[in-house]
């Protein structure tokens, strides 16, 4: 059925622009506490941003400004009027102004908005325009707090969440050799690999290749284009011809209480999906509850993909900022090309340098797709038959010399979702991610000849974490590792 985006946009608004009811009421009660005790805080953008994320996901009306404000007269003092104006303000920045300039049609949207602005996403005029607007108002909304003499209120023992008592390992055990190997990227990549589809199998065989079997054309069906105008719909078709046909899938899964029944209900690549997640800082990501802006089918996008592989390691996306499960709404692939610019500063461009051009871990991100390199060959660009730097030319380079492998999600063989694959297979399959590659290896040949530098392709860029200390935080949890954690330990 044909949905129309207008009569979404009608259902959508009383979600902004609510009577008072019960869960209306308990909104404005936090958020009036919010106020109350975080206005004076650097974190209050935060905190109300929690608030209102939190009440989207759960599907609950947001109060009106006239409900919000009634409210904050009653709680906060006669003379606080100015910081109110300012505080309504940011509300209605946070609120209508993000829904209007960001045409976010549904509460996921919304979310995936309202996290990006947190996060300090920039990809687009109208992103970077709202971010300004907001930074404006926060601005003013802290003279006024000064003004009237406030303070930030810490959190009470109450309000602090206890991180629950989890089976989880916070990193593959410590006497295994595979995990020596691996880079803490490519570790947490493989261990969502493997508890997605709840097999280590899944995890041990080769890298996909242009000879590994897509899945049978009607084991999964396209049912129509994402809101965005960009990507298609996908969900489950035949089911028997997809279990026989998945590359993963068909390995079938580990044996225990744990576990997922990954075969009758298996992940594919959805379009917009993510990991499901709270706002609450110790929530874990669960690959096995619907959440994002795709289909209602398991499976999370590319950009899901990577974010759920840096935080299960404990990378934070920017130096002493907390890392959470949540944010996993708010960062999307072209992010990844301007880090810097986009709230993402513990990534930065990689150099080209002599023995250093590509490593495991690293991350190639354009404005529709996002991998990670994973196993990197002795000779990753095919240059070894390069004699001097005049040879380091773009027509003198094939993609199919290349020798390394990648981890992403992807529709490619017919939508199978998270994978690993062989570069010169994948970038086969799409030219802007090859011509950057190719870009980087004409880079990398001329640093073997001591012309070292730093390229910027158009299409796609290369991008590192840093890994300091202000980039690490605590691994976010993910729901039914357990189920793979002991054959993790032989990867």
């Amino acid at each position: 059925m044909k949905i129309n985006k207008a009569l979404i946009a009608i259902v959508a608004l009383p979600l902004f622009v609510g009577a008072c009811s019960k869960s209306n009421f308990k909104i404005t009660e936090q958020l009036t506490k919010d106020v109350e005790n975080g206005v004076a805080c650097t974190n209050f953008h935060e905190k109300i941003n929690a608030t209102l994320t939190q009440a989207l996901l759960d599907e609950e009306q947001l109060p009106s400004s006239e409900d919000l404000r009634r409210s904050l007269v009653e709680k906060l003092p006669a003379s606080s009027g100015k910081l109110i104006d300012q505080v309504m303000q940011t509300y209605t920045v946070l609120t209508e102004e993000t829904k209007t300039s960001l045409g976010a049609s549904s509460n996921q949207e919304m979310i995936s908005a309202l996290m990006g602005l947190e996060i300090g996403d920039q990809t687009t005029p109208e992103k970077k325009a709202l971010k300004v607007r907001l930074q404006n108002v926060l601005s003013s909304v802290r003279a006024e707090a000064k003004q009237a003499g406030l303070d930030c209120v810490p959190p009470t023992p109450e309000e602090n969440e206890q991180a629950p008592v989890s089976e989880e390992p916070e990193t593959l055990p410590k006497e295994n050799p595979a995990a020596a190997k691996m880079s803490p990227p490519v570790e947490g990549a493989v261990r969502v690999l493997a508890t997605a589809y709840q097999s280590c199998q899944a995890a041990r065989v080769p890298a996909m290749s242009t000879s590994t079997e897509s899945i049978h054309a009607k084991g999964i069906k396209i049912t129509g284009t994402h809101s965005n105008g960009v990507g298609l719909k996908r969900e489950v078709g035949d089911l028997p011809l997809l279990q026989k046909t998945h590359y993963y899938v068909r390995e079938g899964t580990e044996k225990g209480s744990t576990c997922f029944d990954v075969p009758k209900n298996p992940l594919i690549y959805d379009y917009g999906g993510k990991p499901y997640a709270t706002t609450s800082e110790t929530s874990a990501l669960n690959l096995f509850k619907n959440a994002g802006t795709g289909t209602s089918v398991l499976g999370i996008d590319c950009s899901g993909y990577i974010f759920s592989a840096l935080a299960v390691s404990g990378l934070r996306l920017s130096p002493g900022k907390k890392l959470k499960a949540f944010q996993v709404n708010g960062v999307n692939a072209r992010m990844y090309m301007d880090p810097a610019n986009n709230g993402l500063s513990c990534l930065a461009p990689v150099a080209s340098k002599r023995g250093s051009s590509l490593a495991d871990g690293d991350i190639l991100a354009s404005t529709g797709h996002i991998v990670m390199i994973d196993r990197v060959g002795a000779d990753p660009f095919g240059l070894s038959r390069m004699r001097s730097a005049s040879d380091c030319r773009a027509d003198n380079i094939s993609y199919q010399n290349f020798d390394f492998d990648i981890l992403h999600s992807a529709p490619i063989k017919n939508g199978i979702g998270i994978n690993r694959s062989r570069a010169s297979y994948y970038l086969g399959e799409t030219s802007g991610m090859r011509s950057a590659m190719i870009e980087y290896a004409v880079a990398a040949c001329k640093a073997e000849f001591g012309q070292a530098s730093t390229v910027k392709p158009s299409s796609a860029r290369l991008v590192r974490h840093k890994m300091t200390a202000d980039c690490k935080d605590k691994q976010v949890p993910l729901e039914r590792e357990s189920c793979v954690r002991t054959c993790l330990a032989s990867l």
